[in-house]
């Protein structure tokens, strides 16, 4: 048989896998610590399950954690003061500082001075910092002080990794402190929030940030949920109280969506969800807290806001400013103006490379009017501040999902973790989501929700998709014709349906058949493209030729218009044209060795025959593809 090869392109949208890889840990609640030596890094090593730990990245890439609500080396449970250190490179923990045992009371020393006995107490649900000298910063939480009190704190603490030292910089050592506010915008040594929880920070180059959480403002007699804003100044150790109420429990101040203003100001929150963005401003989500209008209580809130600290005002960006709203979640893996996750708490967050905003999971209101309950939930969404169109990328819209652990170390496209809140996490130098524990559901085999000590790691693979592009050697054939696809765009290719690596594939479809093919990167991340080889159900004309000179047919495919070419075609020769079913549509006598053809035929698949002498001496196949 002869063919004639024309190349069609179809450029394919990849698709991405986001896999989660179940890293270290158990799949099972309530875990005891492992601890090994003080200092030394182990492979059995791990932290007992909790909920509530603060985090840190260095400069290397490790992945530190403090306290929370969990269980010490001997089961007991409690809040923890723990302080552990993860290196992904060798995937091991190490116990670094603090105790073992749940409960402990702080150490303060001297203000200003640091230590090797100085320490915090236990204490959970505190805000961190990493500061631009690589020192890690802590914050308040709930926890016990110096004087075996526990309750809400207002310490702020400094953490060398070079010294393994604590210092006590500024704050109270006993609990329920009120805030000092001053006067708004001024900074004075005076100045310093009140003690709370479940608030939320960031950092810039100059101030460490502190916004909300749950606690005291100007009395240490009442506590509720905050939405001040405050800044640290680390050089003049002193606070400013920026923006928002010293009165707790405010509703929020929404404005118009889209548009700042100096008077727009969020309710009042705790275990809101937070980022800051490559252009120095801070994203707030949801939490439980005081929506709008509701002076009833707080709720859980699906509102999304924008901070911009260079003219001090808040931006109302999207969701709803009535608490206690289930989600919109759309179809996954589609983004939509009108999608947005349901109201929520202790979600975990990140903010990647090109600018996505994410979010994970938390406790709050799934996908379904019919199941409008608070649980825990596992989503997994995206949100793109351009088009301001949120993306439910991963997870279900159910509540308490378990997790599909699957294999240690082995990234598979099913394993999902199970629904939890107050979770530790991270991100590395690839833009991939790391997290630990939580409360939440653990596998589905084992039991109920409880606090976990598992480690997983999220890929990202929206930083630099690559797109396929396959190609087909004819891209209608008949069936059980032969025909190659090749693929270009990546660096190492794989055909699933054939287990072969090449950029090219053989394939021999009797029936119209969908193709696919994916690249992996250095992140693991797999881009598939796809193509459609049409066959169509031709009768039996046979391609066959007598020439030298190889006829051609030019352009094929074509639009009905194309040329006969060969130095060999002899005059007086009869051409003759069959449709797939053999039926005659067009014949010619030939004359030349170059003949031009308007064939006004329908798109298919048609043969054609060159006799002479009542011999065929040549045929092939011609591909019509008519525009609509």
């Amino acid at each position: 048989m002869k063919y004639f090869y024309v190349l069609v392109l179809l450029a394919t949208n990849s698709v991405y896998a986001q896999d989660f890889t179940w890293i270290k840990g158990t799949s099972l609640p309530s875990q005891t610590g492992i601890y090994g030596t003080l200092g030394t890094a182990a492979i059995t090593n791990n932290p007992g399950g909790r909920e509530g730990a603060c985090t840190w990245k260095d400069a290397s890439g490790n992945f530190w954690m403090f306290g929370g609500d969990g269980y010490d080396f001997i089961g007991n449970f409690g809040i923890l003061n723990d302080m552990w250190k993860y290196t992904a490179t060798s995937n091991q923990w190490t116990w670094v500082k603090g105790d073992d045992i749940i409960n402990q009371i702080g150490n303060y020393g001297t203000k200003g001075v640091s230590a090797a006995t100085n320490k915090p107490g236990g204490r959970s649900n505190s805000v961190s910092w990493l500061d631009a000298s690589g020192n890690f910063w802590l914050f308040g939480g709930f926890g016990f002080d110096a004087f075996t009190t526990l309750g809400y704190l207002n310490d702020l603490w400094k953490y060398s990794i070079s010294t393994n030292q604590w210092t006590w910089v500024s704050g109270s050592n006993a609990c329920y402190q009120p805030g000092n506010y001053g006067t708004l915008g001024v900074s004075s040594p005076s100045n310093v929030p009140g003690a709370r929880y479940s608030a939320v920070s960031y950092s810039d180059a100059s101030y460490l940030w502190l916004l909300t959480g749950f606690g005291n403002t100007t009395t240490s007699l009442t506590v509720g949920s905050l939405n001040d804003v405050w800044k640290y100044d680390i050089s003049l150790n002193e606070w400013t109280w920026v923006n928002g109420s010293n009165v707790e429990d405010q509703n929020g101040s929404y404005g118009s969506i889209g548009t700042s203003a100096p008077s727009n100001i969020p309710g009042g929150r705790e275990g809101a969800s937070a980022w800051k963005d490559a252009s120095g401003n801070f994203w707030l989500f949801g939490g439980d807290g005081w929506d709008a209008t509701t002076t009833s209580g707080s709720g859980l809130l699906s509102d999304l806001w924008k901070y911009s600290p260079a003219n001090n005002e808040w931006t109302w960006m999207k969701g709803n400013s009535t608490l206690n709203q289930i989600g919109v979640y759309g179809a996954q893996g589609i983004a939509n103006v009108a999608n947005f996750p349901g109201g929520r708490l202790g979600a975990a967050t990140w903010i990647d490379a090109v600018g996505h905003l994410w979010l994970y999971a938390g406790e709050g209101y799934p996908g379904s009017a019919t199941t409008n309950t608070v649980g825990g939930l596992n989503d997994l969404w995206k949100f793109n501040s351009t088009t301001s169109e949120w993306t439910w990328v991963r997870g279900s819209a159910v509540l308490n999902q378990s997790g599909n652990y699957g294999t240690q170390g082995i990234p598979v496209f099913t394993n999902i973790p199970g629904s939890r809140s107050f979770i530790s996490n991270w991100i590395d130098a690839n833009n991939n989501l790391w997290f630990f524990g939580g409360y939440g559901q653990p596998a589905v085999s084992a039991g109920s929700a409880g606090n976990l000590n598992d480690l997983w790691k999220y890929t990202n693979c929206f930083i630099s998709p690559v797109t396929l592009t396959v190609s087909s050697g004819d891209s209608v054939i008949c069936a059980g014709e032969t025909t190659s696809l090749t693929v270009s765009g990546g660096a190492n290719y794989t055909w699933p349906s054939n287990n072969t690596t090449n950029n090219f594939l053989v394939i021999k479809p009797n029936t119209t058949t969908t193709y696919s093919v994916y690249t992996t990167d250095n992140n693991s991340c797999k881009y598939y493209g796809t193509f459609t080889q049409t066959v169509e159900a031709c009768t039996s004309l046979l391609e066959k030729s007598k020439f030298k000179t190889p006829l051609t047919v030019y352009p094929n495919p074509n639009n009905g218009e194309f040329q006969l070419r060969s130095l060999d075609l002899p005059a007086h020769a009869r051409l003759t044209v069959y449709n797939a079913i053999g039926q005659l549509v067009y014949e010619k006598t030939v004359e030349n060795a170059s003949e031009y053809i308007q064939l006004q035929q329908s798109s298919g698949i048609y043969f054609y025959q060159i006799n002479l002498n009542n011999e065929i001496i040549d045929s092939g196949k011609i591909v019509v593809k008519t525009q609509n």
